[in-house]
């Protein structure tokens, strides 16, 4: 009776200690991902997929991870292309604040809660031919070109994004950025054979302030194609409300941008009127379906409204 009795005793001591044991293993690693080494790792494995990614030299000011709140602080990043050493880098953030819930560098995946961009300008400088840029070519790997014609740059997905005093410097333009949106995905591809970039976005909701009109709120989704000289928008949704756009083209000589495409368009005239301030609107819906030319010099278009 004793022995039986006393077996039952060993089985519960070896799931003390194995429960121990877990949980001393777990406690270890929290400590570790507070560590210097674990930072350094984390830093150096960040600006390796940031090289990847861009082609371009990345260099980040200071990181910090939390790792019980899986929050990412990254101030003073920027990402050098082919531009001067006095020049306007490609990219630079003041900082980046992130709250991940996905990341994968194996399979190039990384899903955030949040995503907060302060102060990022993005500087692409177009040389006098108008194909000439400072946007670095992919540094292509041997292994990479025998496995496949096509490798997936990264998959990304952000519940909540926002960029405070952002600036895109396209060339002499300069446009600000300030904004936030939901539910965004991006999956960028890149072909090595033909030297360009495939890539899908979809945004699920952005909030828009425009002049002096009410605040209104709309969702895309695009197919697009980025070449040296020119960009190619396969497909192109928008919608907001019971309006809705769908265009497809191509905008060539970056210099001085051409574009040419084709549309088709419904607006609500009572969404319209309220968001513009109009009341000379009437009830019903405005269609528009055609093709066209746009250049900074010239505007040309054709097709139907209804």
């Amino acid at each position: 009776m004793s022995e039986r009795s006393a077996r039952p005793r060993r089985w519960w001591k070896y799931i003390l200690i194995t429960a121990a044991a877990l949980l001393v293993a777990v406690l270890a690693a929290l400590w570790y991902t507070t560590t210097k080494s674990f930072q350094a790792y984390v830093r150096r494995r960040m600006v390796q997929e940031v090289e990847r990614i861009t082609g371009g030299r990345a260099e980040i000011g200071s990181f910090h991870v939390v790792p019980f709140h899986l929050q990412v602080e990254v101030r003073d990043i920027t990402v050098h292309g082919r531009e001067g050493p006095d020049d306007v880098p490609l990219v630079h953030a003041a900082s980046m604040l992130a709250q991940m819930k996905v990341v994968s560098f194996l399979r190039t995946e990384f899903g955030f809660t949040s995503l907060v961009l302060d102060h990022p300008v993005i500087h692409v400088a177009i040389g006098a031919d108008g194909v000439t840029t400072n946007v670095p070519a992919l540094k292509v790997q041997e292994s990479d070109t025998i496995n496949a014609a096509a490798q997936q740059l990264f998959a990304l997905s952000i519940d909540h994004l926002a960029v405070h005093n952002g600036e895109l410097l396209w060339g002499d333009c300069r446009i600000p950025l300030d904004f936030a949106v939901h539910d965004t995905n991006l999956q960028m591809d890149y072909e090595y054979l033909r030297n360009r970039y495939e890539g899908a976005l979809s945004v699920g909701k952005v909030d828009t302030t425009f002049q002096d009109f009410r605040p209104f709120s709309w969702m895309t989704t695009v197919q697009f194609v980025l070449g040296p000289s020119f960009a190619d928008i396969k497909s192109l949704q928008w919608n907001s409300g019971r309006s809705s756009l769908r265009a497809s083209g191509r905008i060539s000589d970056f210099r001085n941008p051409q574009l040419q495409g084709t549309y088709e368009a419904e607006i609500n005239l009572q969404e319209a009127a309220a968001i513009t301030r109009r009341h000379d609107l009437r009830e019903g819906v405005a269609e528009f379906n055609g093709e066209g030319h746009w250049s900074l010099n010239e505007f040309k278009a054709s097709g139907v409204a209804a």
